[in-house]
């Protein structure tokens, strides 16, 4: 009997932890003391007539006039291309949804503008 309550205790842990794995892979949850700084690597410049703004929960981040990388929380025109481009309502904010969409679609949870170049591009938009 306790080696049945061992496997089970296993089981659910496994499972935890592949829920855990999947909402941060998606950008649905961040894990303190990590930094995305891989993603940020090539950034250069600023997408003409940017709005887009990072999210408002969190540590508080430095302005910048560049909109990327875009993630979860992000807002603007960026996003909303995005959207169409995976098929999601155009809302111009990175939602569950979209966040959903894009790593299910395009394999990202954070979009640096190296990417989102070559997304439009690839779109033809």
């Amino acid at each position: 009997m306790k080696k049945n309550k061992t496997l089970a205790i296993i089981f659910i842990l496994l499972a935890v932890s592949a829920v855990v794995l999947y909402l941060v892979k998606s950008g649905l949850l961040k894990m303190p003391g990590k930094k995305k700084d891989n993603a940020q690597e090539g950034m250069v410049g600023n997408a003409a007539g940017s709005n887009v703004t990072p999210s408002q929960s969190g540590p508080a981040q430095p302005k910048s006039s560049s909109p990327f990388p875009l993630h979860f929380g992000s807002r603007g025109n960026e996003v909303k291309n995005l959207q169409k481009i995976v098929n999601v309502k155009a809302d111009g904010v990175w939602g569950k949804n979209t966040g959903s969409a894009i790593f299910k679609q395009l394999g990202l949870s954070i979009v640096s503008v190296n990417e989102y170049n070559y997304i439009l591009k690839q779109n033809r938009y």
